[in-house]
């Protein structure tokens, strides 16, 4: 009897993947404040893209003040579907007085800085309350989280560096994950609203649409499709005639022979060379048929795979995109807390996995 409890006492302090986890994060986090501290702020000069004024941010903001058509220009950046900018005009109209002031170099006064520290923290706010809703974690673990994933490389040194919308897409598209399973059934209403605006602000979360047929919820998808083509097509009503000049842009921004060293297709360039287009294909092929023929439910791997396709997936994904990853994370860690992990060995090439990446992406230098 005393031998049985004393092996039950040993298997309970076991490590578990959640324990490494947090430990793991929390170091990389350490080790990245020690850099700055260390280096004396020069090595935000290396993991993020340089000082650039949070230009992902500002650039947008400067063709909404100017008079000249947004889509009009068939400029291969302006990317983003109309909802993005009717979000960024609320921004956009408050620094009209600041351009009066400054003229065309707004973007570098005070109240420029004010104005982009409440995009900033308009996400990190609702981005906080979602994790604390969604992870089933304890409250002191719910906090570490949050402030690893914000503290985290793709977050602070990328998305935050560069201002960069999808940070808004990926939080639209994290509320609708939370809530698209609740026993509510006007949450599970908000969540197809809130996947139709991630695909509204970024295109790519359109994907994670296929839940949906997966799981056979033909009545909450047919709602979804209709809720993403009301957010995609109405808004073009405050921009003119500009589904045309989007659709040209579109494809301006296809024919771009612009690729990421992130992203499965750059790396193979990178390694490979010429032929690195061709391998780098059959490897995103290979990829997704290993995930659709292995995966019989909805769990955290199907939706990492479906993460991928918004980030390593696409020629041209920049590290920022890599904060739809924390999608997938939460549910993994959930996932982790429902389950007797005594015995954890298949899980072990993911935590070694973990590892390699927290360690490169705390070395890393600049993509570009």
């Amino acid at each position: 009897m005393q031998w049985n409890m004393l092996i039950k006492m040993k298997e309970r302090k076991r490590i578990t993947p959640i324990f490494l986890f947090f430990l793991l994060g929390l170091l990389n986090v350490g080790i990245m404040f020690c850099l700055l501290w260390s280096s004396e702020g020069k090595a935000v000069m290396n993991m993020g893209y340089g000082d650039s004024y949070f230009c992902d941010f500002w650039q947008h903001i400067r063709r909404l003040s100017s008079e000249a058509p947004i889509y009009g220009s068939h400029d291969a950046d302006v990317i983003f579907p109309p909802l993005a900018y009717l979000f960024l005009s609320l921004f956009s109209r408050i620094m009209q007085y600041a351009q009066n002031l400054h003229g065309e170099d707004f973007t570098k006064s005070g109240f420029a800085v004010l104005m982009f520290c409440m995009y900033i923290l308009m996400f990190s706010f609702a981005f906080s309350e979602t994790i604390h809703y969604a992870y089933r974690g304890k409250k002191v673990q719910k906090t570490m989280l949050i402030a690893i994933l914000l503290g985290s490389y793709p977050f602070w040194a990328c998305a935050f560096e560069r201002g960069n919308m999808v940070i808004y897409a990926m939080l639209f598209l994290l509320i609708g994950m939370v809530l698209r399973d609740s026993e509510e059934k006007w949450k599970r209403e908000v969540a197809l609203i809130c996947i139709a605006i991630a695909a509204a602000f970024k295109l790519n979360p359109a994907v994670f649409g296929l839940l949906y047929i997966v799981e056979k919820r033909w009545k909450e998808g047919i709602r979804l499709l209709v809720y993403g083509i009301l957010l995609f097509f109405v808004p073009f009503l405050f921009f003119g005639n500009g589904i045309i000049s989007y659709f040209g842009t579109f494809t301006g921004h296809l024919g771009k022979s612009i690729y990421s060293h992130t992203s499965l297709i750059g790396n193979c360039i990178r390694l490979f060379g010429d032929t690195g287009n061709q391998i780098g294909s059959v490897v995103v092929a290979i990829w997704i048929l290993f995930y659709t023929l292995t995966e019989k439910k909805v769990t955290w791997k199907t939706i990492a795979m479906l993460s991928s396709l918004c980030t390593i997936i696409l020629r041209e994904s920049y590290l920022y995109t890599y904060v739809y990853l924390a999608i997938p994370l939460l549910f993994f860690l959930n996932e982790c807390a429902e389950r007797d992990y005594t015995k954890w060995k298949k899980n072990r090439v993911f935590v070694c996995g973990f590892i390699c990446v927290g360690i490169y992406h705390s070395t890393n230098q600049k993509e570009c």
